[in-house]
């Protein structure tokens, strides 16, 4: 049993009348205008009807017009108050009263066959009153006696008829089919495609000429690791981890390596066809014949050549802790070999063939013996030493750089990244090393990246944090646009952390820190969700929300706090180098290549906005206004008076863009008249928070008479010192190079 609360209003009443009353559940239409008769006084003396959102007609016969209608007293409630916007009820055709039901929520737990009124505004009408607003044309309601009419008014559970159920079918059907349409429209705009009518399509989809590829732009994900059902090599891999994890936490366990009689190329002959042709493209080989009519022992040599002929490669696939123990204990036998820190050692000697698997047990031992190939001491590059540490430092910082930069590009074609970044990515001489850095370092050994091939047979890559399909989609949006080209220096800064992504980015890290205490590292790890948010091109409430969680802040915060958390999220989300413009920012893109408000994609595109008033917030403004006001605020040629004329326009003296006033005053210096302004409006809002203005006005007045009277503000920003030395600082046990370089940009923006 349950009950439908819903809200009912006459239309077009001032001041409103409305009702809210919970509804037995199944019900006809003919039992809810029994029900509403009662509610508003009326007197079933003229004709009615019922019509939902989605222009379904339900009424008696005799009031049918059209043939088409549903008959009321076989069509039940449920369906139509639920999944329509509304559904209005008109009563008395003359005079045209209108109400409007929508839908509230499902009460589970009402088991009475009544309805009941919940709360009420405004009297009743008399019937045939129609524009007479004077009490005369009134009556008085009372909750307490339509209750006591309505318990007396009891209704069987009703069955929905077989024309209902036809015609929710129908318009089910017609809601989808308009989807599709308006779907496959959009991804013709978005992958830059003609525009087609919506009788075109139709016409493509019924004589079977609709080109899907054209549509989806055939993009598919490359797995590089298969399941571990898949092949041998995968279930003893999952075999060792099971041992090595056994190994860690109880005793009777061993590990012996021994030199096989087999070569490596025997070893990784015996892998699947799927997994060699793989290991080709990581090592970037290219095979003669792409019907895999190429055997699977010559893949495996071609694999093996590629090793020996670049053998940085195997430093891509094997971190320096897991290279030292393979040369430490794979080139003769050892009882007893110690376990690696890292087990992915073992699982990779296994999965490239370099390496089998046995285990047997030896008295109450279990014994791991791995059995390694004759060849590997051939086939593993011998740097040692510094030299050594200086090649995986270089891999280290390839990866920084690619994965920086695929942050703000969100999917890129690894041809493209490689033409432009070429200088970037030391060791990397051609594209074919490149590749291989690509597919052994970043995908098959971290698995940061994912990499796919589209139609037309181009290599790309995703960044790991984001969905790949919807980076596709991103990019594919408008491919009039170029990658932006970032110089050596900005690639470098990027790759410091999210406090280079743009000077707000520095600017909000400084005040979470000052907020929070926390270092810049503690921070980077702190603020990664809201900088993939802001990548994935979020709307500007989207990452106002994310920014409130950071800060900590109630859903509703202080005036101050409000307008700067609008602030924050504004810069971040118009500032911030984005893959939906290739790596260029919202602002760029308005810049640069003429994008309107609504191609900025900034603002939800449904969302319903409001006429400002004098507590509106910012965030509820209409866009346009919003990105006046976004301008007026981060320029600094904005005059006082010019956020008068805004509210001249907009026809009220609201809170928030006084706020922005009163601050567009303090960065001038104006001070008295600050104190002025806020005092009026601390009066107007009785906002207590606002007095918090007033003492940021006293400490940026300290501030300014410190500096006019050549007082030492080294304590207080010890950056800004002449006699500062970088080389004492850094000495410091607790200097933070990444504070440091946030609170650097934060003087440059300033």
């Amino acid at each position: 049993m349950a009950g439908h609360i819903v809200k009912i209003t006459i239309e077009d009443t001032h001041p409103p009348v409305w009702r809210r009353l919970i509804l037995p559940e199944a019900i006809t239409f003919y039992d809810l205008n029994r029900i509403l008769q009662i509610v508003f006084g009326w007197e079933d003396r003229h004709l009615h009807d019922f019509r939902t959102s989605d222009d379904i007609h339900i009424s008696l016969p005799e009031a049918a017009t059209s043939g088409d209608e549903l008959n009321e007293k076989k069509t039940t409630i449920d369906d139509f108050l639920i999944n329509s916007k509304w559904v209005r009820y008109t009563y008395d055709f003359g005079d045209d009263w209108r109400h409007k039901i929508v839908f509230e929520k499902d009460e589970l737990s009402y088991g009475k066959r009544y309805a009941s009124v919940l709360k009420s505004k405004g009297d009743n009408f008399l019937e045939d009153s129609w524009g007479d607003e004077e009490d005369s044309g009134r009556k008085l309601f009372s909750m307490e006696a339509v209750n006591t009419q309505l318990e007396r008014l009891t209704f069987p559970k009703r069955k929905a008829s077989r024309e209902q159920a036809q015609e929710l079918q129908s318009k089910a059907d017609q809601k989808k089919i308009k989807e599709t349409l308006d779907l496959i429209q959009q991804i013709y705009k978005e992958n830059g495609l003609p525009p087609k009518s919506n009788y075109e399509v139709i016409r493509e989809i019924l004589n079977g000429t609709l080109d899907v590829n054209e549509l989806t732009g055939s993009v598919n994900e490359i797995e590089i690791r298969p399941n571990s059902a898949d092949t041998n090599t995968d279930e003893l891999v999952k075999r060792w981890f099971e041992f090595a994890s056994n190994m860690r936490e109880k005793r009777g366990y061993r590990i012996d390596v021994i030199r096989s009689e087999k070569n490596a190329l025997e070893i990784l002959s015996s892998e699947e066809d799927r997994r060699l042709q793989e290991f080709c493209k990581f090592s970037a080989v290219n095979l003669a014949s792409p019907r895999n009519n190429v055997s699977e022992r010559k893949k495996a040599a071609m694999v093996l050549d590629a090793f020996r002929q670049h053998p940085e490669s195997l430093y891509y696939i094997f971190f320096l802790d897991e290279y030292k123990w393979i040369r430490q204990y794979c080139f003769g036998n050892v009882v007893n070999a110690p376990l690696p820190d890292s087990v992915e050692a073992v699982g990779k000697l296994l999965n490239l063939g370099f390496a089998e698997l046995f285990f047997r047990m030896e008295c109450d031992t279990k014994v791991a013996e791995i059995s390694v190939a004759a060849d590997l001491e051939s086939i593993l590059p011998i740097e040692k030493g510094k030299k050594l540490k200086r090649t995986y430092n270089t891999i280290d910082s390839n990866t920084q750089t690619l994965l920086a930069l695929l942050m703000v590009y969100g999917a890129a074609g690894i041809e493209e990244i490689y033409r432009l970044y070429a200088s970037c990515f030391a060791k990397c001489a051609s594209l074919q090393d490149f590749l291989r850095f690509v597919y052994w370092h970043c995908r098959y050994n971290l698995d940061c990246i994912l990499s796919a091939t589209d139609e037309r047979g181009r290599n790309w890559m995703i960044h790991g944090a984001f969905d790949p399909s919807a980076m596709m989609q991103q990019y594919r949006r408008h491919p009039e646009i170029p990658y932006k080209v970032f110089s050596k220096e900005d690639v470098r800064a990027l790759t410091c952390g999210i406090a280079h992504y743009s000077p707000e980015w520095a600017l909000y890290l400084t005040s979470l820190s000052m907020k929070f205490d926390l270092s810049g590292e503690e921070l980077q790890v702190y603020l990664v969700d809201t900088l993939v948010k802001v990548l994935e091109g979020s709307t500007v409430d989207e990452i106002l929300a994310r920014c409130r969680k950071d800060l900590r802040l109630p859903d509703q915060a202080g005036l101050e706090e409000e307008c700067s958390l609008w602030g924050t999220a504004m810069e971040l989300a118009m500032e911030t180098p984005i893959p939906l413009f290739r790596g260029h920012s919202r602002h760029e893109a308005m810049e640069q290549f003429d994008f309107d408000i609504d191609g900025i994609a900034l603002f939800p595109g449904k969302k319903k906005w409001k006429k400002p008033g004098k507590t509106t917030s910012l965030t509820e403004m209409p866009p346009e206004l919003q990105m006046e006001l976004y301008d007026m605020y981060y320029d600094e040629n904005t005059l006082f008076e010019d956020y008068d004329r805004f509210m001249e326009k907009i026809g009220v003296r609201n809170y928030q863009v006084r706020y922005l006033q009163i601050h567009n005053l303090i960065m001038d210096g104006e001070y008295d008249h600050a104190e002025k302004v806020t005092r009026a409006l601390m009066k107007e809002s009785r906002d207590p928070t606002v007095k918090d203005i007033l003492e940021e006005i006293a400490q940026c007045r300290e501030m300014d008479e410190k500096i006019f009277n050549g007082e030492d503000l080294a304590d207080t920003f010890p950056f800004e010192d002449d006699n500062f030395d970088q080389d004492d600082m850094e000495d410091d046990e607790d200097f933070d190079p990444e504070m440091e370089a946030i609170i650097a940009r934060m003087f440059e923006k300033k």
